[in-house]
């Protein structure tokens, strides 16, 4: 139970990062 929500923390925290780049990156290419 522990294991699992640890693992959904860290999938969130991962796509956010992922999403925070994702639109970095598409600033920079504007």
């Amino acid at each position: 139970k522990t294991l699992s929500t640890l693992i959904i923390a860290i999938r969130n925290t991962v796509d956010s990062g992922l999403r925070t780049i994702n639109e970095a990156l598409a600033t920079v290419k504007q």
